[in-house]
């Protein structure tokens, strides 16, 4: 069975590690299914504007030389993730066009990352026919979620083989809204450690590391920065930094990392520990069992905190949000292993949700 899969925008697929491996892994997974995943490409509104995106480059190559260098390499890297690891539509529409000329394909998945975060019908498969949709990990602002959301989603959602979503602050929201929906890992989580073997180069570090990974970060001492290089001093360790969506100007250019999408699973899989703001840090020190301390963002991006509160409960690891930075070498001390059950739970529940719904797709039809 062919299944199209409609997540964040191709701008974000190149420039965000976890937009980009999540959906390489629920394609995995689908294809392990005995499915043909296709990614629907779709364009972002600061690509339709290429006069914009060129003067905006410019401006901050000026201002910001070694980062806007380390971001083109990104950029290239990205890109070459997806020819080799994405199976995608080979053009990129824009919202109105997946009405207008949708994509061929026996069932279509909107999902994951924070795919329902604007009030765009595409998002939620308004293109594709009634008992073909299927939701799977979406996620979205809950709390800031008004009736322009709430409408979409009453008018479209009954029409799904099923919804699920990463967060529990989601499927209390739709559950008021008559919606039931089922709270799934992430798709990075839906694979073990082994399966991302194939996409790791060999390690280049022969010393123990601090991986820092850190975005949307309005300044050092929000990840307690002077704390963290205190243990890392202490304990003999080197600090990895990589750093994105502006987090990069607040550190210092020695010490940032621009790895490729494979490069960044080994900088996990080998850290000595990890100290992070980010979820998908959050995912990766969890499935590789690191020792790991995670950071509420803040500002704007508050919003997302709802996906660390789930994940870390539902895998019994509350403790590692850090509220104090006191509570940094207990946490960078302490594997993360015992997580490891529960993980196995909850992953083997998710895909038999996505197994089920699935099937419903074609017994619909």
């Amino acid at each position: 069975m062919k299944v199209g899969i409609v997540t964040l925008e191709r701008y974000w697929m190149l420039r965000n590690y976890g937009t980009l491996l999540q959906c390489h892994a629920l394609q995995t997974v689908l294809r392990r299914m005995g499915h043909e995943p296709v990614l629907v490409q779709r364009l972002h509104e600061r690509e339709e504007s290429q006069r914009w995106d060129f003067l905006w480059h410019t401006l901050h190559f000026c201002a910001h030389p070694f980062s806007t260098w380390a971001g083109w390499r990104s950029l290239s890297c990205f890109r070459r993730f997806v020819r080799e690891h994405i199976t995608a539509t080979e053009t990129c529409c824009k919202e109105g066009e997946l009405a207008m000329s949708p994509p061929s394909a026996d069932a279509f998945i909107c999902g994951s990352d924070q795919v329902w975060s604007k009030c765009g019908e595409g998002a939620f498969l308004s293109f594709a026919p009634p008992g073909r949709r299927i939701a799977y990990a979406p996620s979205a602002p809950w709390a800031e979620c008004g009736e322009a959301w709430k409408a979409l989603a009453r008018e479209f959602l009954p029409g799904f083989a099923g919804v699920s979503v990463r967060e529990d602050a989601g499927a209390e929201l739709l559950g008021g809204m008559g919606i039931n929906a089922t709270v799934v890992v992430d798709p990075v989580l839906l694979l073990r450690p082994g399966d991302y073997a194939e996409l790791m180069p060999p390690s280049r570090h022969r010393k123990p590391y601090m991986l820092v990974y850190t975005l949307n970060l309005p300044a050092l001492q929000d990840v307690f920065w002077d704390e963290a290089k205190q243990y890392a001093a202490e304990h003999h360790l080197d600090m990895v930094v990589v750093a994105l969506q502006g987090a990069e100007k607040h550190f210092p250019a020695s010490m940032l990392s621009t790895p490729a999408p494979g490069e960044l699973l080994r900088l996990f899989a080998d850290a000595a520990c990890v100290l992070t703001n980010s979820f998908h840090g959050t995912a990766f020190s969890l499935l590789f069992g690191k020792p790991f301390a995670s950071i509420a963002q803040r500002g704007k991006t508050a919003t997302q905190n709802p996906r660390f509160h789930t994940l870390l409960a539902h895998t019994g690891q509350e403790r590692r949000l850090v509220q104090d930075p006191a509570q940094l070498p207990d946490l960078l001390g302490s594997p993360s292993l015992d997580a490891a059950p529960a993980l196995d739970a909850w992953r083997a529940q998710s895909l038999q949700f996505l197994q089920a719904a699935l099937q419903k797709t074609q017994t619909d039809q």
